[in-house]
Order: C-alpha cells, then structure tokens, then sequence
C-alpha cells in the first residue's frame, strides 16, 4: 500500500534519522574526505543537509532516504542543459554515498538574495524560457498533489482529537479545491523547478539570477511554479502573512513580468488554474504528515497558517 511505502521513506531512528547534521559520522567522513582540513559550513536546508566546503569551494549535499541515485543523475543532466542555455545554476560535480544515502557534490557560487518580488518571477519566466524540452522523473516527495492524492493521504492521519480535527478541517479544503480544480492533461506542461523561492534563488555577483536546490524539479503544470512563487509571498519567510493583508492588485504585474521574460502568454485556463494551484501548496506540505512517525507535525502552527490561506483563496478566487 503507498501508505506503507511512504512510512518507510519518512521513518526516523536514532541510528539514522531522516535529516543529518554536519556532525553525523557519515556526513564528517565525506568531509574529511574531500576537503580535508578546509573550513565546513553548514548551509541549512529542509529537505537535505548541504554543506560549504569553503577550501575547494564546492557544496555537499547529503540527500534524505528516499532520493535515488538515478533521480539525482537526471537532475544533473537537466542542470547541465540549463547551463548550456546560459542560466546560471552550481555546475554537478560527482555522485556519491554517503552511509545509506545518496549525496552529491556541486560548486558554490557567490550570491546574494534575490531582491523584488518583480524580479523572482522575472528569473522565474527565464528558467521556462531556458528548459524547454527539459524532462526529469517525478520526485517521491514534492509541494505538489492533485486533489485525489491530497484527501487519499489526508484519510490515513492517525492521531489524537487535535491531530484529527485538523484532518478533518484539511479534508474540507480538498473537497472545496477538487471543485476548483483543474487537471493537469488541460494544462500546459514544463520542466518546473517547484521550490523557486527563498533561499532557492539567489543573484550572482555578476548580476545574474542563480538557480539552487532542484529537489522538487518535475515536469508538472507550469502554472504549478507561479503558484509556489506566489504562495510564498503571501506566507511570507515567517509564515505569519494572512491573505487578506496580501495586496492582490499586484499579482497580474507579477504575471507579466513572467510573461515577459518567458516570452509566453498565460492561457485563460492556466489564469483560472493559479488559484487552485496556489491553494494546493500549504495541502501538500501537510497531508504527508500521516507518513510522518509524529503525526502532530499536521498540527504545526505553520502547517495552520497555509491551510487558512488556502481556504481563502478558495474562498477568493484570483482575478
């Protein structure tokens, strides 16, 4: 059952938890073993432990579980083409184990934030313009799920009361988004970064927009990035936006410079698919929490923020 194949990805132990540190033995030893003697910063990161080897000047990244070898080297072809194509993303280096996992090595470029909301849907428009044709296997775990995946998740929470009344009120929203929903075969289709926000987009200091961290790339709805980038704004870094604080006036001036630099026009669907989409994000980050071994995770005051702004936009439809 995919309820069991997911527990077993997410599962945890002490012997080797899910995230590890710096400081895990098997993390040290790739350390030691490629920049022995160099200064080790750790980066942080949700999803995967990323470290700057400031001596060579590279970045390890150990992978949790669940990412394949063959995922990963897919992703490095992609990053490579993007590359070809004059974006700017950290060159792949090597693939490596480290204990039970997968890890990588790639360069560390200089950067800065990103600054301007204009301006990450601008880099957003030119990493579609440059991956056309781009194609990568889905990752197992992603900020993506139609409604059928999102309710056949959220049916398998176990908990306390708390845990599943939060559930509960989750399956309502889905039901109200699988009204809204529209499915990815009338959509047109892209090679999506999926994760295109914070720390994930940087500016080189030559100018350039930089491209990190593609652990969610996938050929998926390509509205389904513009509804990431603006999911974020709205959450906010401290997940404390409410949406309707959020100056939505602003949005088609977002879509236009997307537009702009992708060279692309929106599709009058891909306009009506953005609210869904956009409200499907905060869902999908919390209806795994039934794969998790603390369930309460579902119940986490940022898991909360995005399902009440999902329910609002729901409520709310973008014009």
């Amino acid at each position: 059952m995919i309820g069991d194949r997911l527990r077993a990805r997410f599962a945890s132990d002490e012997g080797d938890p899910s995230f590890l540190g710096i400081g895990h033995p098997d993390v040290a030893a790739l350390i030691a073993e490629f920049a022995p003697g160099s200064e080790a910063v750790e980066l942080g990161g949700w999803t995967s432990t990323n470290v700057h080897l400031v001596g060579p000047g590279q970045v390890l990244r150990v992978h949790q579980r669940f990412v394949t070898r063959s995922r990963l080297a897919a992703v490095h072809d992609a990053r490579r083409s993007l590359l070809a194509r004059g974006l700017l993303v950290p060159e792949p280096l090597a693939l490596l184990r480290c204990g039970q996992r997968v890890a990588e090595l790639e360069t560390y470029v200089p950067h800065t934030a990103l600054a301007g909301d204009v301006a990450q849907f601008e880099a957003l428009g030119q990493l579609h313009r440059a991956s056309r044709g781009i194609a990568v296997p889905r990752p197992v775990d992603a900020q993506y799920g139609t409604p059928a995946t999102l309710r056949r998740y959220l049916l398998d929470v176990r908990g306390d009361a708390e845990t599943m009344r939060v559930a509960q009120w989750a399956l309502g929203i889905v039901r109200e988004l699988r009204r809204q929903w529209v499915p990815a075969r009338e959509l047109p289709t892209h090679f999506v970064h999926g994760d295109l926000v914070g720390p994930n987009l940087g500016r080189s200091d030559d100018g350039r927009a930089l491209y990190l961290d593609f652990g969610c790339a996938a050929v998926r709805p390509r509205i389904h990035d513009l509804a990431v980038a603006l999911f974020y704004l709205v959450v906010g870094p401290n997940d404390e936006g409410l949406a309707p604080d959020f100056d939505w006036s602003r949005v088609p001036e977002l879509l236009q410079a997307y537009e702009s630099a992708s060279g692309e026009q929106l599709t009058d669907l891909e306009h009506r698919a953005l609210t869904p989409y956009a409200a499907a994000i905060p869902l999908a980050v919390a209806a795994p929490a039934a794969y998790f071994p603390d369930s309460t995770y579902l119940r986490y005051r940022e898991r909360r923020a995005g399902m009440t702004i999902a329910e609002w936009l729901l409520a709310h439809p973008i014009k």
